[in-house]
């Protein structure tokens, strides 16, 4: 779901601003305040969270649970959203319009927002791809979260070149080795 959201909100001209899973709720309200968010998607760890965060901030206007299950009452899961969608044009955005919002580790204070345009990612993928040989003959295995740039380059990198992905949700040594041989990883 966090790749499919990621797209989506592209192509309707929205700004992509993936919040570390592991701030404390200071922290993600904060990064939804300072972006601006008026859209939250959480899954059912976060969802109770994301429902504080919006009752508590004017620019946050819905939240929407990407995970499968049964949601807090009230809160639109995105299986029913994209269930009721209808087709839209792509919006119209240019190579150097904001794409994305990262925000950093905030180790030398406050987070910081990141600005990175569909230009500079697009060349960001292309260059990591080029240098590691990522083809759409491979299978990728990204362990790094999909807030982190690195998770989310090395997603947008398989997707663009119709590479497999291989995604473990927490690094666990046994895990890793096992999907790795079951997937057939090829690039990590």
């Amino acid at each position: 779901s966090h790749l499919i959201a990621m797209y989506a909100v592209s192509w309707a001209g929205g700004i992509f601003v993936p919040v570390n899973v592991r701030f404390a709720d200071v922290e993600m309200r904060y990064c939804v305040q300072d972006a601006g968010c008026r859209l939250l998607l959480a899954d059912a760890a976060l969802a109770e969270t994301a429902e504080e965060i919006r009752d508590s901030l004017s620019c946050v206007e819905a939240v929407v649970r990407i995970d499968a299950g049964e949601g807090p009452a009230g809160l639109r899961s995105f299986d029913a959203l994209v269930g009721d969608a209808q087709p839209c044009a792509a919006s119209a955005r240019g190579a150097d319009d904001v794409a994305a919002l990262y925000y950093t580790g905030g180790t030398t204070g406050r987070s910081k927002g990141v600005m990175l345009t569909h230009r500079g990612i697009l060349t960001s993928i292309l260059q990591w791809s080029n240098a590691v040989g990522l083809s759409s003959r491979d299978t990728l295995l990204i362990v790094a979260p999909m807030f982190h740039l690195v998770g989310g380059l090395n997603a947008m990198a398989a997707t663009t070149l119709g590479a497999a992905m291989c995604i473990v949700g927490r690094f666990h040594v046994p895990t890793v080795l096992k999907q790795i041989e079951t997937a057939r990883v090829t690039k990590a």
